[in-house]
């Protein structure tokens, strides 16, 4: 439901390059906790190995290299990854995955990744206009690609 508290977003072109980017979700930047309170942080978009090690075709890498004291963890995936831009939102990407260590602790020092939505626009529009039910379609297809499960769209 559209209200206050919850907006439209547009989706970004998927040719369009961003450098800095925003991250939101409800997991303690002090640990793996989650919040009532909605936190927020800018990471930067990254394409090479040393920074990001797996470069997976379907997944944005993103890290925050400033301050290394944030970043996805339990609880953010399916978190949006967003930028502003002449005062509308844009959707760049879907929090899928991060790094834990071997305590299960989430690791601000390593990159996270996400789902390029960009890249199924086409496969959306598609499934969206398919039956007369789109807020189940719209549900469904945001797991999909939250989990990956669209191996080539």
């Amino acid at each position: 439901m559209i209200n206050n508290s919850v907006l439209t977003s547009y989706i970004i072109n998927f040719s369009t390059r961003l450098q800095s980017i925003k991250l939101s979700g409800y997991t303690s930047p002090s640990g793996p906790t989650s919040s009532d309170i909605l936190f927020q942080t800018t990471m930067q978009i990254y394409e090479n190995s040393t920074i990001c090690p797996i470069i997976p075709n379907l997944h944005y890498c993103a890290f925050d290299a400033s301050s290394k004291e944030s970043n996805t963890c339990f609880g953010d995936s399916g978190g949006p990854l967003m930028y502003s831009s002449n005062g509308k939102w844009y959707l760049y990407g879907l929090t899928s995955f991060g790094f834990t260590d071997s305590s299960g602790n989430c690791l601000n020092t390593r990159s996270s990744y996400f789902t390029k939505v960009p890249r199924y626009l086409e496969w959306i529009s598609a499934n969206m206009n398919s039956s007369g039910n789109n807020d189940s379609n719209a549900w469904l297809i945001c797991l999909i690609i939250i989990n990956g499960l669209i191996l080539n769209a």
